[in-house]
């Protein structure tokens, strides 16, 4: 489905949840813990350095449910990036115009002109899409050129999808190693000078033939990513929030380390005094005493 505002709105709902949930659980064990210093070792039973470790681990679970969402959330976002690859003038530019109906990205006759990526913001079947004209690839002639080269590369491995474009085998087959695995669609441009093999995607910018099946081909194409990672886009998190979740779990993991070192517990409560303070920072920072005091009132122990 379409990421539309009510989706948005639902997805963000669902995160403000899961952080409360979140912090409940820390707070819960950190006045567990807390509880059971204010008592003489004869008044309560403690809970065993087993059970909080498996608490802390139930933690870093829920917080990792969170944190494998965010590159899906750069995605929804930043916008979808589909990069137009190949050799210097095979027509990219050209490709590039056409899909965004608008003249940006200028077309000179020598080859390599293009030594920097272009790259324009639009929506394809309610999806943001990122559309990116590579420099081009070939071996370096010169410094600029070579810099052309290594800023295709990079924006390669950055791209969810590449649109790779060649007159010829030779000219696709020549970027084997930069795609890799990503998924690709293989454009056969020039249609009009070329007698390219039926059944391939064959365009032609002269008379506008094969782009009705490049639309297609790319809707798909961008359909299927959001399909494929359907299971990472429960929540959205900015990076700011994502640093913040990724410190507290290093943390946490940290602290399963201390408490099966045997580190006492008035340490392992101040170590989580740390960790909620850092993870009130996703919402609003609130008053330590306002937690302990408000927040839990009638806390019961054990549960």
């Amino acid at each position: 489905s379409t990421y539309n505002q009510k989706t948005l709105e639902n997805i963000d709902g669902k995160l403000s949840d899961k952080v409360l949930i979140i912090k409940k659980l820390i707070t819960n064990l950190l006045l567990t813990i807390e509880h059971e210093l204010d008592f003489d070792e004869s008044e309560i039973l403690h809970i065993s350095n087993q059970k909080i470790a498996k608490k802390t681990k139930e933690i870093i679970k829920h917080i990792e449910s969170v944190t494998l969402c965010y590159f899906f959330s750069k995605t929804v976002c930043s916008g979808l990036r589909v990069l137009l690859l190949g050799r210097p003038n095979v027509g990219k530019s050209s490709i590039y115009n056409y899909l965004l109906g608008i003249n940006r990205s200028i077309v000179a006759d020598v080859p390599g002109t293009t030594r920097d990526t272009i790259e324009t913001s639009l929506e394809i079947e309610g999806h943001r899409v990122v559309l990116i004209d590579s420099a081009g690839s070939r071996r370096a002639i010169n410094k600029i050129e070579n810099l052309g080269v290594e800023k295709t590369k990079e924006e390669a491995g950055r791209a969810d999808l590449i649109l790779l474009v060649g007159e010829k085998n030779s000219d696709i087959d020549a970027f084997k190693d930069i795609i890799n695995d990503k998924p690709c669609i293989k454009i056969w441009s020039k249609n009009d000078i070329y007698n390219h093999k039926k059944g391939l995607l064959s365009i032609s910018t002269e008379n506008g033939h094969g782009f009705k099946q490049l639309s297609t081909e790319l809707s798909t194409k961008i359909k299927d990513y959001y399909k494929r990672n359907h299971v990472h886009n429960e929540f959205l998190i900015n990076e700011r929030q994502y640093n913040i979740l990724i410190n507290c779990n290093n943390q946490l993991k940290s602290l399963i380390k201390d408490i099966d070192d045997g580190v006492p517990r008035d340490i392992t409560a101040d170590l989580l005094h740390v960790i909620l303070d850092e993870y009130n920072n996703i919402i609003n920072p609130v008053d330590r005493d306002d937690i302990i005091n408000n927040i839990f009132a009638g806390f019961c122990i054990g549960k």
